[in-house]
């Protein structure tokens, strides 16, 4: 943490450290829980006050926000996470903010061109996006497009921080402040019963927030000493641009893989269906925030041994972070394959309760690619931003191909399958690819155990339940809480044979 005295050999070198890593992981792991928490919160209140057709378009112009304002980044993010790691070992403030400056003006310049394109051709995007509720998409958009700026920005700001070995920025401000800001004025215009393009203010005005304390958080490295040799901005630009130049498309779609199904669902069928597909979208979502999490704090860690060249230690801290996020999104997981109705029921009506087995497809693909949730970052880290670029581009053009293919006859069915033949080829890839170069095998013996483990025990008893007593919410919990029991005692009971760590220190 920023302040305070270095303790370790590597820290003193400006290496982020292993005990860094695993108290970032920490951090970052509750907040992200009690951030997922308060996003379904947030779905729930939308949810049930303006039903599944407004939901479809809200999150619909949410999900078009969401890719404008990646684009707009431009890649700087990540590169910033790699650049400011590599400056702050050699102690060079001079160095992190020229870099901070590369890349920080031209966001700033696209961000707010991005918005003013977006807040002019409203109308013609909701035509093309929600042609059954083409006046409210445009106006929500409209209201929502000012606001793209302070999310492209903060974000990048965000990525600085990690760079510089804190994860408190990203906890705080991105997964606490400003989901708690949100809900709380998303439940005064669920009140209020105030209109869509009100709500959408409400939802915008927090990531200003966000900005700003992540700014906050890079003031310690923004004090240049005169004492400091003067840098080669030429060089800095170079560096950051030729990562951030592949890395900036790649963000962009893996952005729009993960968003594009409810922009082509509310074009190809209903903004009903698409309100479904963004509950969906939101149960899935919690082993989404959880890989992203886990692989925000794990980053910096990476970065610096792939910079050495240090693979084996690149595998061994991959192998260890990936048994810990199989053994805890597995439960989670299972739950919505065998209690969909269950889960699908806290949204409110029935029309949310038809996305039943879409939702049981969509979590089948989820537990199948909990044992790859990291391959991509070790691409990144290791500087392989083309490639990454590659793989997201094949899933992104297959889950489109197939979504235009599969929506118009099955529906949401369609949608479901569609995303999980393009997560499959997108950790796919990145899997043979890690093993190929850098002898990194993603389906350890120790990760087969666990996830074998998981599926028998938690598995099991899901199974015994609902076939017993039904898909019903009390016996969903009442299951969930015996299977938890059973695989954290298996667990504990193997932990030696598997090689999990009874620690945060990771090896």
């Amino acid at each position: 943490m920023i302040g305070r005295e270095p303790r370790t050999q590597d820290e003193q070198d400006g290496i982020v450290s292993e005990s860094q890593t695993a108290r970032g992981s920490l951090l970052n792991g509750v907040s992200s829980v009690v951030s997922t928490g308060l996003g379904f919160l947030l779905v729930i209140v939308i949810t049930r006050t303006y039903g599944a057709d407004d939901t479809g378009v809200f999150f619909g112009v949410i999900a078009l926000f969401a890719m404008v304002a990646t684009a707009a980044k431009l890649g700087t993010e990540t590169a910033l996470v790699l650049l400011v790691a590599r400056f702050r070992s050699k102690r060079s403030n001079r160095s992190i903010r020229e870099a901070l400056v590369s890349a920080v003006a031209p966001v700033l310049v696209i961000s707010v061109l991005a918005a003013v394109v977006l807040f002019l051709m409203a109308g013609p995007l909701s035509s093309v996006f929600s042609d059954d509720r083409a006046q409210s998409f445009a106006d929500v958009l409209r209201a929502l497009a000012p606001f793209l700026p302070a999310w492209a920005i903060g974000l990048v700001l965000l990525g600085a921080t990690r760079g510089a070995g804190t994860m408190v920025p990203t906890a705080v401000g991105l997964q606490l402040v400003q989901p708690i800001a949100q809900i709380v004025l998303v439940l005064i215009a669920a009140n209020q019963n105030w209109k869509l393009s009100s709500l959408a203010v409400a939802w915008g005005a927090p990531l200003v927030v966000t900005a700003l304390i992540a700014f906050a958080g890079l003031l310690p490295f923004l004090r240049v000493s005169d004492a400091e040799p003067a840098v080669d901005r030429a060089e800095i630009w170079r560096e950051l641009w030729i990562f951030a130049g592949p890395r900036g498309l790649a963000g962009t779609l893996q952005v729009s893989l993960d968003r594009v199904g409810i922009l082509l669902i509310g074009a190809l069928a209903t903004s009903t269906a698409a309100g479904q597909w963004a509950a969906i979208s939101r149960l899935i979502g919690v082993a989404q925030r959880s890989f992203h999490a886990v692989g925000q704090a794990l980053n910096p860690r990476l970065s610096s041994l792939a910079h050495r060249n240090d693979w084996p230690a690149v595998g061994r801290v991959f192998d260890q972070i990936t048994l810990a996020t199989v053994a805890a999104l597995t439960p989670a997981v299972l739950a919505l394959v065998f209690f969909p109705k269950s889960a699908l029921d806290i949204f409110g009506g029935t029309e949310f309760e038809a996305a039943s087995r879409p939702l049981v497809i969509a979590a089948v693909a989820t537990f199948a690619s909990i044992a790859f949730a990291h391959v991509d970052n070790v691409l990144l880290m290791a500087g392989r931003s083309s490639t990454a670029l590659i793989d997201t581009a094949a899933a992104l053009i297959t889950t489109i191909v197939l979504d235009l293919v599969l929506v118009p006859p099955f529906g949401l069915e369609g949608a479901a399958v569609a995303m999980a033949i393009g997560v499959l080829v997108y950790r796919g890839s990145a899997a043979v690819q890690i093993a190929r170069w850098f002898q990194i095998r993603p389906l350890s013996r120790s990760v087969l155990m666990v996830s074998g483990m998981g599926l028998v025990s938690v598995g099991g008893v899901m199974l015994i339940g609902r076939l017993v007593a039904g898909d019903r919410l009390g016996v969903a919990i009442v299951s969930g809480l015996i299977s938890v029991g059973v695989y954290a005692s298996v667990l504990f009971t193997k932990r030696q044979s598997i090689g999990i760590q009874m620690s945060f220190d990771l090896p």
